[in-house]
């Protein structure tokens, strides 16, 4: 038996056109699914033969396909299907696949936290003093951003995660919202967020609900937002987890939050802060990523190290508002697309800012 394009001619002139699907999503790269063998023509052989054709042919798709996930350089190729296509992450997205519930990744985390007594979405941004952090320039660099965003004008200012949940709930339906706020939000942006929230609301937005409500009228809610087939299948298994393991309760610890399907310390530091009003550790995203490599605060390939990073060069008391500044200055100049370096207050300290305007 040879492979001719994507199917195979058996010896004796019997062809079998196989043909398969894959789900583009986070985990498309790691499961792919084989979901139709078909086309036997006609031929010589026995139906019986066609039938042992066909299986062998699934098995020899059904190891390329592993070997693939394994790393191995497979050269089987997969189509995916309109149908099952997420749409792309926008601006800067750059997503890694995500953690199976199952699987979770090792996370370092602490579970010290500093109570916060005032409420951060109302808290104008604060300057700080020349003698805060050690990072050079800090200062200069901080306060000039906190000068361009005094004005909250970005997006995330009136539409972020922080202003989803409805303040008129219940404690627990409040710190629930805020978490599926906070699980829509990745990859997508905040208008889009605050449409997909209005529309979980409308139909009833809390705990009991949602692990009653099937699987797909969840995804018809939020289908606007970025992979929103995999967010539906996490919010799901995170309801039924919180069903199951604490009492009907958003967890209020850091080790609980990452144990929930499509949490990661990102999410987990953004949710103790906005729900439960605990500062835990940085939350950083990928605008926080960017703009820290860019101001030369850090030089990291990943979000994670980015977090480990800052925590150890910030105080502890700019940790809960470093992620809403930085974001809407990402938002609207220090972008994804190109540093805004010319209209930017921090340009005489920041390298990057040196470096576009000596071009």
């Amino acid at each position: 038996m040879f492979m001719y394009g994507l199917g195979w001619i058996t010896p004796d002139g019997v062809r079998i056109r196989v043909t398969q699907t894959a789900t583009v999503t986070e985990d498309s790269m790691e499961k792919r699914r084989l979901t139709e063998l078909s086309e036997v023509t006609a031929g010589t052989s026995s139906v019986k033969q066609h039938f042992e054709d066909l299986l062998d042919a699934k098995v020899e798709i059904e190891a390329l396909v592993n070997a693939k996930a394994k790393g191995a350089k497979a050269k089987a190729r997969s189509l995916p299907s309109p149908a099952e296509a997420e749409p792309a992450a926008p601006n800067d997205a750059t997503v890694s696949p995500k953690r199976s519930a199952s699987k979770k990744a090792k996370i370092a985390y602490d579970d010290n936290y500093i109570e916060l007594d005032y409420d951060t979405k109302y808290q104008p941004f604060r300057h700080v003093g020349n003698n805060e952090c050690s990072i050079p320039n800090f200062a200069n660099v901080w306060n000039a951003i906190v000068d361009m965003r005094q004005s909250k004008d970005a997006p995330v200012d009136s539409m972020g995660a922080h202003c989803c949940a409805d303040e008129r709930e219940d404690k627990a339906t409040y710190e629930y919202q805020t978490l599926i706020a906070c699980m829509l939000s990745s990859q997508t942006k905040d208008a889009v967020t605050a449409a997909a929230m209005d529309a979980l609301k409308q139909r009833g937005l809390n705990v009991e609900n949602v692990a009653n409500m099937p699987e797909e009228e969840l995804d018809s809610l939020i289908s606007k937002v970025g992979f929103h087939k995999t967010k539906a299948k996490h919010i799901k298994a995170a309801t039924d987890l919180i069903m199951k393991d604490f009492k009907g309760r958003v967890p209020d610890t850091i080790e609980g939050l990452v144990s929930l399907p499509g949490v990661g310390p990102k999410m987990a530091n953004l949710v103790m802060q906005l729900a439960f009003k605990r500062i835990n550790g940085i939350a950083v995203d990928l605008h926080v990523h960017r703009i820290a490599n860019r101001l030369g605060w850090v030089k990291t390939k990943t979000p994670e190290d980015t977090r480990l990073k800052l925590q150890s060069l910030l105080p502890q008391k700019l940790w809960a508002e470093i992620n809403h500044l930085l974001v809407g200055f990402g938002q609207t100049i220090c972008v994804a697309a190109g540093p805004g370096c010319a209209s930017c207050a921090a340009n005489t300290w920041c390298p990057t800012g040196r470096a576009n305007l000596a071009k």
